[in-house]
C-alpha cells in the first residue's frame, strides 16, 4: 500500500513519543504572537536557554520584517510578564523607521490603536507621531488628544515627516495653535 505510516513500513511513529527542540526561533514566533503561557511554559522547559523576553522582545520589536500586530503582541508578552502596562516614550523611539525609505513601518497603524493602550502623554510621544505618521493618523491623534498643545517643537517634529504632504500636515496643526 502506497503511503502506508506503519512503523514495518520503515517510518517512525513519532507522535506521542518524540519532542521538538525548543529553540529561540521558537520563542520569538511564540512572542510575535502574544503567546504569553507559551512563552512561560517553553521558559520552564528550557531553563538553560540564554535569552530572556527582554531581549526577546527587544529583536522582535526592531525587527523590520515583522508587522505591527507582532510587535503588539510582543509587548503584550512583555507587559504581562513585567507588570507594566505602559508603552514608553523610549519603547516608541526605537520602533522602526527610515526617513530615507520614507517607510514608517505600519506605525500608523499601531498609533491607531493607541485609544485601546495606556500610552505616555508626553510631547515626545506627539513629535514622534507628528515626524512619522500619515496624515488621517495625525488627524486621528489629535482628534484623541484635544488638550495638546501645539508648539514649536511639534511643529519642527513635522516638518521632518517625509510620509505626509508637508503642506496637507501643517494644516491641521495651523487649526489647532
Amino acid at each position: 500500500m502506497c503511503g502506508d505510516p506503519s512503523p514495518s513500513k520503515g517510518l517512525k511513529k513519532t507522535h506521542g513519543t518524540g519532542s521538538v527542540p525548543i529553540t529561540e526561533r521558537l520563542f520569538r514566533e511564540a512572542m510575535s504572537y502574544g503567546q504569553v503561557d507559551v512563552v512561560k511554559w517553553m521558559f520552564d522547559q528550557r531553563p538553560d536557554i540564554n535569552i530572556t523576553i527582554e531581549s526577546l522582545f527587544h529583536e522582535t520589536w526592531q525587527d523590520g520584517s515583522m508587522d505591527w500586530e507582532s510587535r503588539l503582541a510582543a509587548w503584550m508578552v512583555l507587559s504581562s510578564h513585567m507588570g507594566e502596562s505602559k508603552i514608553s516614550t523610549s519603547l516608541l523611539e526605537t520602533y522602526p523607521y527610515s526617513a530615507e525609505h520614507k517607510d514608517n513601518y505600519d506605525f500608523d497603524e499601531f498609533v491607531h490603536v493607541f485609544g485601546d493602550l495606556e500610552v505616555s502623554e508626553s510631547e515626545r510621544v506627539a513629535e514622534i507621531v507628528f515626524e512619522r505618521c500619515d496624515i488621517p493618523t495625525l488627524e486621528d491623534f489629535l482628534k484623541h488628544r484635544s488638550k495638546l498643545m501645539i508648539t514649536d517643537s511639534l511643529v519642527q517634529a513635522a516638518e521632518k515627516n517625509v510620509i505626509a504632504n508637508r503642506d496637507a500636515l501643517m494644516s491641521p496643526l495651523e487649526k489647532r495653535k
